[in-house]
């Protein structure tokens, strides 16, 4: 209903109202004499009478008007104040709805979120007529869960701020709002009067005195990223529907402008990322379309001499020497994509070796080629002087008679040097290749001891370093002495074993018969009928048998801790006979 129906409704009931006087009138003027006389034979009565004829007419006839419009008046009245209130409500959701076309039209033309936000706030704010409007951001916390911070805050005049309030700073929604964070998960608006809370919510909104409340979910993708909130502090509103969807419409604008931002930081960081690591390169990069360099990195520039400017626009075929030529194009034009050698061309016109890798990739728009230069220079030096190390290494092990062998755990296999087959008794066609190939040369007296020191070494509990003997197919045995090295992965399984053997045979005969000779040793010297004193050059006394304990009434602990030179008589010079000692 608009203004100019209450106008036309208003018209018609007042010539309604004329209409209806003009009859009653007529009705009055032409039959009530008639009447009156009908009742009335009194003349004097009738005088009198017809002196208040026209006021009976003037109540009567308003009486009668009085009950017919006061239904008419009031309906009228009723709908005039419904059109201003449809008026307003018209108002207030054509201004929600600007302010959100405002709002998303801010959003899709800013490239930084964090700018505009006050500025959409204080917008909406003004459009809500709220207490105070606020956004929070989520946080995760591993003790906490999901906490809350406030961001950004506008408040109306006479509203105390909240933006400085910390405890609303990493706050978690257990603690603030326990049923918050179930109706945002939920994609849903939290409007309510504060009044038919539950706790905590009630008391702690009260507390700010906020009456009524609305919260909308701020979600990046499928990331419940924060929420936009208002406060009335005047009165219990009740949102409307409408309203709180034209506010959700802001909302969604908000998270879909922070996921852009979002994407375009992440593409920014990509880039100069992958700019630093092009540039960082221990080697030349260049991406070319059929040997044209369209781009390169500075190590391009160091490795060849050209600037990067020269490179950049350069037949790339240009940075290979001419014999290399052929192969690298047949490369390019086949999509080889590994890793090759060839001998790279400088500037100067310096030879040098080169390794180059590439592969297909896609670049504005079009399918080109980035390659690797990689100078192996230092490459070639390190391998030849590690050759000229390993021959080195081989003929010293060869002619100390170390065997070296390698155990690939994984695998198991099991390779051995010429000399492991020398130390073992076999050829290279007797050996298997594997575990059991080694346990198989083994004396079976030392099978198992050995067997289970090399499962020790392979869990960590001691380190491969043992003895044991072998048995040759022809019958001989052989004493070997093992060291070896576990290699493993981050988690500490073992990945391989390297180690060495050499024979000790020979050293453990001469042990052998030491050790026979200083039991023959010891058992003349504890059988002598004569005490021996076994000393040093000073006369410390390092051990004594039986009969000198017996002939000098000491212990054996007691003379161990004298010197000789205290037995002898005063008159002996003890310094001479040191001189002597040391001589």
């Amino acid at each position: 209903m608009d203004s100019t129906s209450v106008f036309d409704r208003g018209t018609k009931i007042v010539l309604k109202f004329i209409v209806i006087y003009i009859v009653l009138a007529s009705i009055w003027v032409l039959f009530s004499d008639s009447i009156l006389i009908q009742f009335v034979s009194d003349m004097e009565t009738y005088s009198r009478l017809q002196t208040y004829k026209g006021w009976a007419f003037i109540l009567f006839t308003g009486a009668l008007f009085l009950v017919y419009l006061k239904p008419r008046i009031k309906a009228l009245d009723e709908s005039q104040k419904a059109l201003v209130e449809t008026e307003r409500e018209l108002k207030r959701r054509l201004d929600y709805e600007l302010a959100t076309v405002d709002c998303m039209r801010i959003l899709l033309e800013t490239n930084d979120v964090d700018d505009v936000i006050p500025n959409i706030l204080e917008t909406i704010h003004r459009t809500v007529d709220s207490s105070r409007s606020y956004i929070f951001r989520n946080e995760d916390d591993p003790y906490l869960g999901i906490c809350m911070s406030q961001t950004h805050e506008v408040v109306a005049d006479g509203v105390s701020r909240e933006i400085d309030n910390p405890l609303l700073k990493h706050l978690p929604y257990s603690e603030g709002s326990p049923t918050l964070l179930a109706t945002l998960q939920a994609k849903k608006a939290y409007a309510h009067i504060v009044a038919e809370l539950d706790e905590p919510e009630r008391t702690i909104l009260s507390e700010q005195g906020i009456l009524s409340v609305l919260i909308i979910p701020i979600y990046t993708g499928q990331e419940l990223w924060g929420f936009i909130g208002f406060d009335d502090c005047e009165q219990a509103r009740q949102w409307h529907e409408d309203d709180i969807n034209l506010l959700r419409i802001v909302a969604d604008g908000i998270g879909e402008a922070i996921l852009r931002q979002r994407a375009r930081d992440n593409l920014k960081e990509s880039e100069e990322r992958f700019k630093r690591l092009h540039n960082a390169s221990f080697g030349g990069i260049a991406i070319h379309d059929k040997g044209i360099i369209l781009d390169c990195n500075q190590g391009l520039s160091e490795i060849s001499g050209y600037t990067m400017d020269e490179l950049v626009g350069m037949d790339g075929l240009l940075l290979i020497a001419e014999n290399s030529r052929d192969i690298v194009m047949h490369n390019i034009l086949s999509g080889f994509e590994e890793a090759y050698k060839v001998t790279g061309l400088r500037k100067d016109g310096k030879e040098y070796p080169l390794q180059l890798e590439a592969k297909n990739i896609p670049y504005r728009g079009k399918e080109v080629r980035v390659v690797e230069f990689r100078d192996i220079t230092e490459r070639r030096r390190t391998e030849e002087a590690l050759k000229q190390a390993s021959d080195r290494l081989a003929l010293a092990t060869k002619a100390g008679g170390v065997g070296i062998w390698d155990y690939d755990i994984v695998n198991n296999t099991l390779v051995w040097d010429e000399q492991m087959f020398c130390l073992y008794g076999i050829t290279q066609e007797q050996f298997g290749g594997a575990y059991d190939a080694w346990k198989s040369g083994l004396h079976p007296d030392d099978l198992e001891r050995s067997d289970l020191e090399i499962q020790m070494a392979l869990s960590g509990e001691k380190e491969f370093d043992t003895e044991f003997r072998v048995l040759w197919p022809d019958g001989t045995v052989r004493n070997i002495r093992a060291l070896a090295v576990i290699q493993r992965d981050e988690s500490g399984k073992p990945l391989r074993m390297i180690g060495t053997n050499w024979d000790i045979t020979d050293q453990k005969r001469a042990e052998e018969e030491l050790q026979e000779s200083e039991i023959k040793y010891r058992s003349l010297f504890n059988q002598s009928a004569e005490g021996i004193y076994l000393h040093d050059l000073k006369g410390s006394i390092l051990d004594v048998n039986e009969e000198a304990v017996v002939q000098s009434g000491y212990t054996r602990e007691e003379l161990l801790d004298m010197n000789v030179l205290s037995f002898l008589p005063e008159e002996f010079d003890k310094e001479d006979i040191l001189q002597q000692w040391s001589q």
